[in-house]
């Protein structure tokens, strides 16, 4: 309390400059280095060894910065063991402060272990029948009372006769102890001369059913729990991704056990605690403050930004800036070689896994790679009913998607398309010409699009976290195909759309030189020729000439209430459209084809070429020599995108993943 007071951990509306509805681009980077300081001061005046009450806390990061008491017990270990085994219990001296001295007292919501005394007192149960006070064991006057302690019956925790609760014709009973506690506060706002002492507690079969109730889990509020969670994934790096001449490390011990086990569980339960105690308790939904309803509802947002920063990790190495793409594309897996952007190792991650050498090491896995950490957390986003194991509580069945639709879509349309200009980190430079940058910061975006129940121009509505990052320079983490199927085939199988379940990535193979056109969905149906006459907009057609194949892919209408959001299908196919008339214009530029002007000219153009250029945002460049690296880097694009496609729709035939239901 003494800590927290002096060190209050500050609030991202504060750093708000714009007064735009949460954070944007450099706002991010100045509330996270004003949080960190805060947190390296709280840590230095010992908020990590004072935070737990229990020896028994298992906390975030270190089990040495645990301080429990002179004797290794922490304030609830004196109170449980002193309760199990001596009938003892706790209660507050409003009328002193913690040195014992008088004082006036404090409302209720200040009453706290660093400014109020602590005094003991004999519990006792109550339920005995009785006429008067004196018969009850533990009044003033009772056959016990001898074993009250000093102090207790000035307080008032001493029993009383009172009427039956169900009813006269019962007779009257002996108060207890819990009943006598709780009427000391006769309001919230109310000043007792003496108060309850409470513990939050929850039992081994209560793990994970409550938000709070986790091992591994550290903070005074959820977003605390979920920044603390951040720092142990980041902190603990090195200690849980390379074997170190561990004998039992492995893959699934790390994935389980660490990441899983200790980390993402806990992030779960939080998400899944909220939607149960919206849907449960009403009231909730209108608290405030720590572990109130807004505090749990943001943290859950961060937990999907958090998620998003796991996937969006790029791999350590050197960068180079492609003019082209408009991003840092990772050149070498060497940090330290001459590089226009590096990311060293505690920027950035290992992207693959390595194993010993040797006969006698090629099983033995010595370092584990973020491509794992990316598959699972994928999962974490998309999974339904998400629990580590079966308890008395029925998880909902529901997923991130179902909180934050638009973010989400957004997030899987780049994870699928690889787009990393939707979902990965951005740069800040801390000195250098760009693209020469020197003191990196990596910047990962947050997708917590706000209130767009009134659509996407209302002012509770923020734009798209892409639009809002667009300033800093896109570090790309590096493409990977089969985390493009398991993105595919996770958003497939779990984000629910059920007005049409084949829409997300619907798609059409068209068979050059015939009239039938065949949709990969739940079945086999004939394409409609109508569509044709569709305005572009709601749909768009690639002709993969290489392979004599049409794709058609068709936009869909925004759900209510929410921003518009362009379905993968959709952006994949535009994007091979665009890609195929670029490749195909520079090409005729260069004079690759029959044009009657010179090489490397705007003559061997036609009209609609330099409209549809225009149109789409591309310039040619100036020199020849760039021209040519502009039709390889284009061409390289093009055929990985194709390559995919059709990869995917394979897989679609294949094991007829259509939807939601898996109809």
């Amino acid at each position: 309390h003494l800590i927290n007071a002096r060190f209050p951990s500050p609030g991202p509306d504060t750093f708000d400059a714009v007064g735009a509805r949460g954070l944007s681009d450099a706002e991010p980077a100045v509330y996270a280095a004003a949080y960190d300081r805060v947190k390296e001061l709280r840590e230095l005046a010992g908020a990590d060894r004072w935070m737990t009450t229990s020896i028994m806390e298992y906390t975030a990061q270190w089990y040495e910065r645990t301080q429990t008491g002179a004797y290794g017990a922490g304030n609830y270990d004196v109170a449980a063991v002193s309760f199990g085994y001596g009938d003892i219990v706790e209660y507050y001296n409003n009328q002193l402060d913690r040195d014992g001295n008088p004082r006036a007292p404090l409302p209720v919501g200040e009453i706290n272990v660093s400014n109020t005394a602590k005094q003991w007192a004999r519990w006792y149960p109550g339920g005995d029948a009785c006429n008067v006070d004196a018969d009850c064991p533990y009044s003033t006057g009772g056959t016990r009372a001898g074993e009250l302690i000093p102090g207790q019956a000035a307080a008032g925790l001493t029993q009383s006769c009172q009427p039956h609760p169900n009813g006269t014709a019962f007779g009257n009973i002996c108060s207890n102890f819990d009943d006598d506690a709780a009427a000391l506060v006769t309001s919230p706002a109310a000043t007792p001369a003496f108060a309850p002492t409470e513990y939050r507690f929850c039992t081994d079969d209560r793990v994970g059913t409550y938000a709070w109730c986790h091992r591994f889990d550290e903070g005074d509020s959820y977003r605390e729990i979920v920044r603390n969670t951040q720092e142990q994934y980041e902190r603990q790096y090195v200690f849980t991704n390379f074997r170190r001449y561990r004998r039992s490390f492995s893959l699934g011990g790390y994935v389980f056990g660490r990441l899983v086990g200790r980390q993402y569980n806990t992030l779960q339960a939080i998400f899944q605690n909220l939607l149960f105690l919206y849907q449960q308790d009403p009231e909730y939904r209108e608290t405030t403050g720590n572990f109130g309803f807004d505090d749990h509802f943001l943290a859950t947002a961060d937990i999907m930004d958090f998620y998003n920063r796991v996937i969006s990790q790029p791999g350590l190495g050197s960068f180079r800036w492609d003019p082209g793409f408009e991003r840092y594309i990772r050149s070498n897996e060497d940090p330290d070689v001459a590089s226009e952007l590096s990311l060293p190792f505690g920027m950035a991650r290992y992207p693959f896994s390595e194993y010993q050498q040797t006969l006698s090491g090629i099983t033995r896995i010595e370092l584990i790679g973020t491509f794992f950490e990316k598959v699972f957390t994928m999962q974490m986003l998309t999974a339904r009913g998400w629990t580590s194991s079966y308890t008395r509580d029925v998880p909902f069945w529901t997923n991130y998607y179902d909180l934050f639709p638009v973010e989400v879509e957004e997030m899987f349309r780049g994870f699928i398309v690889q787009q990393p200009e939707a979902t990965a980190p951005r740069v800040r430079c801390g000195s250098g010409t760009f693209p020469n940058c020197d003191d990196p910061e990596l910047v990962f975006m947050d997708f917590y699009r706000g209130d767009c129940t009134d659509g996407p121009d209302s002012p509770t509505c923020r734009e798209s976290a892409e639009e809002r990052f667009d300033s800093l320079p896109v570090v790309d983490p590096g493409s990977i195909q089969t985390l493009q199927f398991y993105a595919t085939i996770f958003a497939l199988g779990s984000l629910p759309v059920f007005y049409d379940t084949r829409f997300q990535n619907q798609m059409y193979v068209c068979i050059e030189g015939r009239g039938d056109c065949f949709e990969f969905g739940p079945t086999d149906v004939e394409y409609e020729p109508g569509l044709t006459t569709v305005d572009e907009s709601d749909y768009v057609t690639y002709e993969a000439t290489r392979f004599g194949r049409t794709f058609v892919a068709r936009n869909t209408e925004p759900q209510i209430g929410t921003p518009e959001a362009i379905p993968p299908g959709f952006a994949l196919v535009r994007e091979l459209k665009e890609l195929n008339f670029i490749v195909e214009a520079l090409q005729r530029f260069r004079g690759d084809f029959d044009t009657a002007g010179a090489p490397y000219s705007f003559d061997n153009l036609l009209p609609e070429d330099l409209e549809r250029l225009a149109a789409v945002g591309y310039t040619i460049p100036a020199s020849t020599g760039d021209v040519d690296a502009e039709i390889q880097r284009t061409q390289s694009r093009l055929v990985s995108l194709e390559g995919f496609n059709f990869a995917l729709i394979d897989l679609l035939g294949r094991f007829r993943i259509a939807g939601y239901f898996g109809l």
